[in-house]
């Protein structure tokens, strides 16, 4: 079975979210997926230092990103799906045998060189959401397709 990656710039400071994203991580493990939650820093900055900032997160991202994975980068001018949708492409994606990988950036976006790395991009709304519910959201879905999958009355569209 392929490996699953969450990979973050940040740990959500808000608690709940925190501790929810880690529950919805713990669910995933075998005998549904195994997914690692990878968590980089991210960088201070002062006015007019964003772009600095975002480059080094980048550095960041893509040195946690291993070889030859998928990458799906959670963007907001990315393709939207629905549930059974994405279902659809995960298992696609999984298909590939390659570690699959959920990019989601910080407060500052990501670097274009990230952008470039991602085989696809992921939008879960149109709305700009706060990067720790983005990370929230990603591992929920991600948990739901894992139940619809092996048939589990979490998914009740």
């Amino acid at each position: 079975m392929p490996r699953l990656y969450l990979l973050t710039v940040g740990t959500p400071s808000e608690r709940a979210i925190a501790k929810a994203v880690g529950e919805y991580v713990h669910r995933l493990q075998p005998p549904f997926w195994e997914l690692t939650w990878t968590v980089v820093g991210e960088v201070g900055y002062r006015r007019g230092q964003q772009e600095m900032a975002r480059r080094q997160e980048g550095e960041r991202i893509l040195a946690k990103i291993p070889p030859r994975a998928f990458a799906v980068l959670l963007d907001v001018l990315g393709q939207e799906w629905t549930t059974e949708e994405l279902l659809v492409e995960v298992g696609r994606w999984r298909g590939f045998g390659r570690p699959l990988v959920f990019v989601v950036g910080g407060s500052l976006g990501v670097d274009d060189a990230v952008k470039q790395r991602a085989d696809v991009s992921w939008s879960l709304s149109r709305l700009t959401l706060p990067h720790a519910l983005a990370q929230l959201l990603v591992a929920e879905q991600l948990y739901r397709i894992a139940m619809i999958e092996a048939h589990h009355p979490y998914h009740k569209a």
